[in-house]
């Protein structure tokens, strides 16, 4: 850890609407844990740095920040805590209030909020955005002819990434200059078959397909577990080609 403080961090991207992925932080100085738990608080902000506002924050004191000696846990955000952040680059610091009384801001540095195109149908979601979730090609469809089934196995540390039992899942795929929503598959209408760490994509009929608009449409994944955890885990291109037969 750098002597001089805040050391720079970069927190890295969530996605708006979706669980936020835990994040666990090392502190040293002189090779030693740079502080100890016992006694100690902290205080995660993320802040617009233009106007100072308050958008997310993680504390001892709600019991979503964990510290150990010289260490420090970002506990997972339920969904509701990131569905109302405009997608941006915004500002985070990590401030630690040690058993003494002394307080030092350890981290500051950028945290992303990336647009979600599966949840919103008003807001257009930020296709640009890297390195999460997951590249993932869609594929090609033919305007008029039924789809091909898309089969999908998800992993996460060698292990399926979620349990079947109690999820849902919604695919949509949509125009990226006007959010309109092209194609989708669910598992609440029977499209989309969930097992632990795979999901279906079920064939469409040549009727939805039909409607469709030759294009390059932008796709995206979205995983709600049993415990009410929701993420983004594929986005990708999926390519609507013209039919030259017709029946």
């Amino acid at each position: 850890m750098s002597s001089v403080l805040p050391a720079y961090y970069d927190f890295g991207a969530l996605h708006r609407g979706d669980s936020t992925p835990p994040l666990a932080i090392a502190m040293s100085e002189d090779a030693a844990p740079a502080f100890s738990a016992v006694g100690a608080s902290a205080v995660c902000q993320v802040r617009d740095p233009l106007t100072g506002t308050l958008l997310l924050e993680w504390s001892t004191a709600a019991d979503t920040l964990w510290l150990i000696d010289g260490g420090a846990l970002l506990r997972e955000r339920i969904p509701a805590a990131t569905a109302s952040l405009s997608p941006d680059r915004y500002q985070a610091e990590l401030e630690i209030t040690e058993a003494s009384g002394r307080r030092r801001t350890w981290l500051r540095g950028p945290i992303t909020v990336m647009g979600d195109l599966v949840a919103s149908a008003t807001q257009p979601g930020d296709i640009g955005s890297n390195p999460t979730p997951v590249f993932f090609d869609f594929g090609t469809i033919l305007r008029g002819d039924s789809t091909w089934p898309i089969g999908i196995a998800i992993s996460f540390n060698d292990q399926v990434a979620f349990a079947a039992a109690g999820t849902s899942v919604l695919c949509q795929a949509r125009d990226p200059d006007t959010d309109a929503v092209v194609l989708a598959w669910s598992t609440g209408n029977n499209t989309a078959l969930v097992t632990d760490g795979c999901v279906l994509l079920r064939e469409l009929s040549p009727e939805i397909t039909g409607a469709t608009v030759p294009g390059r449409y932008t796709c995206e994944l979205e995983i709600t577990e049993a415990n009410g955890r929701v993420r983004t885990w594929l986005r990708g291109p999926l390519t609507i080609t013209g039919d030259v037969a017709r029946a």
